[in-house]
């Protein structure tokens, strides 16, 4: 299947005619939220990276990213270099995108879910946990928005928002990168 591969410098240039395009149409009300929107969307952006891994375009080359089998199986105790975690690709039919829509192919296949050994081990997901409950994140109840949910926010369990930064940066982003080029 396609998932996805369209040209993102034409998508970017179309979404770039079609706003010069509104903005004529609704006028300066218009240039003015959608430049506040902008402004808020790298304030928020900014304020993310302050607590969360962000990685820096500039610096980061896709040629430099590992490759998918060694993102998918640097936690495999193999020494022949079998692949024994996979990825296997689900149609969400022909429900086209809100974004970029012309820029898809169908059936699309951007239903991403691994199969045989876990991105991480079980001894790995323990510590998480063990780490998460001595920050007290099983002692905890927050609101978002009008539900109350037990459990707390990763800005406030440093032990474990350190160990998410990592895998955001040594195992979550490259794959995303690498199952989502485009």
């Amino acid at each position: 299947g396609g998932g996805g591969g369209g040209d993102t410098s034409s998508a970017a240039s179309s979404i770039e005619e079609r706003l010069e395009e509104l903005s004529v149409q609704l006028g300066p009300d218009f240039v003015r939220a959608l430049e506040q929107n902008k402004q808020e969307h790298l304030q928020d952006c900014e304020n993310s990276c302050k607590h969360f891994y962000c990685a820096d375009k500039a610096t980061t080359q896709e040629t430099e990213l590992p490759s998918l089998n060694d993102i998918l199986n640097k936690n495999n105790n193999n020494n022949n270099n079998e692949t024994i975690t996979t990825i296997q690709a689900y149609s969400m039919g022909a429900v086209p995108p809100e974004d970029f829509a012309s820029q898809f192919g169908f059936p699309l296949d951007l239903i991403k879910v691994t199969a045989g050994t876990p991105l991480f081990s079980k001894e790995e997901a323990k510590e998480v946990i063990d780490n998460a409950e001595a920050e007290g994140v099983d002692k905890n109840e927050y609101k978002s928005g009008k539900y109350k949910l037990g459990g707390d926010w990763l800005t406030n369990l440093p032990n474990t928002r350190a160990w998410f930064n990592k895998r955001l940066e040594d195992t979550l982003f490259p794959l995303i990168t690498r199952l989502f080029p485009e």
